[in-house]
């Protein structure tokens, strides 16, 4: 007669069981819970990139422009954001390539230059402002600029001699200008910085500072430079004093690359360091305007001084 035997596995009472069911639970339910938490607090790139504000760029227009060769082209933009990087771009082929590029003020306020010497024909310009943390990128559609040769110029009729009455002080037609539109700012007032400042009295134009204003406007001109210091270390008060002007006070405002009166003195006057020396006590003035080889085509030189 043969024999088996069995061997049974350990038994589980309904106790144990019930214990290890409720761990089952609870181990499950953390699990879920954590991972939840790791979503919530870990966003995706793609919602981080949601999160970022929208940058605008506003003053861009598309119509085409039109500026004269030696020119240059002047873009003055708002964007959303003090101390953003704005860069101005030319289409070359299917590439984009950064022709200027600035830190917007404060306010948002830009302004971009690109100098045209050289340059013919038609061609495409847009603004990009790169992301930030915080804020996204953003370009503008492209703008046309045509770039067109000046028309010449037939020669000036000899002038006709006259008896001045009067001594007067003599000023071109652009420093003219320039001195009309400040002295129109001038009797308004005008808000520097968001500060707004009373009327003064107009400046008078002088002989011996338009001389120093000059000096300086073609040394920048000739040797390519953009500086209150002048290409042999002169300061403003140096070349006021040079051009036999015996001053109390002075001032110099500069600028490069602006075409015409209207252009430089509008951005003078939105920038707070060079409005106030416009809006200044001071009693005279000399303006130039120099062309040459620089990088910026044109400078503006406008100096300030009340005699002792």
């Amino acid at each position: 007669m043969s024999t088996s035997s069995r061997r049974d596995g350990p038994r589980v009472g309904p106790a144990a069981a019930l214990a290890a069911l409720v761990t089952a639970l609870v181990t499950a339910l953390v699990t879920a819970l954590v991972t939840a938490l790791v979503v919530v607090a870990l966003p995706s790139p793609a919602t981080a990139a949601r999160a970022r504000a929208t940058t605008v760029v506003t003053g861009w227009s598309t119509a085409p422009a039109t500026v004269t060769a030696g020119s240059s082209y002047v873009a003055r933009v708002q964007v959303s954001g003090g101390g953003r990087l704005v860069l101005l771009e030319r289409r070359a082929g299917s590439a984009w390539r950064p022709v200027d590029v600035a830190r917007s003020a404060r306010s948002g306020s830009t302004t971009l230059v690109w100098p045209t010497r050289g340059v013919s024909g038609t061609v495409a310009l847009r603004v990009r402002v790169p992301a930030t943390p915080g804020r996204r990128s953003a370009t503008t559609p492209p703008r046309a600029v045509v770039v067109r040769r000046p028309a010449p110029t037939a020669p000036a009729a000899p002038a006709t001699p006259t008896t001045p009455s009067t001594p007067t002080t003599p000023v071109d037609r652009t420093a003219q200008a320039v001195l009309d539109l400040v002295n129109e700012a001038r009797r308004t007032g005008a808000t520097c910085g968001g500060r707004a400042l009373p009327p003064v009295p107009p400046l008078v134009a002088d002989a011996r500072l338009a001389a120093a204003a000059a000096a300086h406007a073609t040394s920048m001109a000739t040797y390519d430079y953009f500086s209150h210091t002048g290409r042999d270390g002169s300061s403003p008060g140096d070349r006021v004093t040079a051009a036999g002007y015996a001053w109390r006070s002075h001032g110099e405002n500069i600028a490069a690359g602006y075409p015409d009166a209207a252009a430089v003195v509008r951005g003078w006057l939105t920038s707070e360091g060079h409005c106030r020396a416009i809006m200044g006590a001071t009693t005279q003035t000399g303006i130039a305007r120099a062309t040459g080889p620089g990088r910026y085509g044109s400078y503006w030189v406008q100096v300030f001084a009340t005699p002792r």
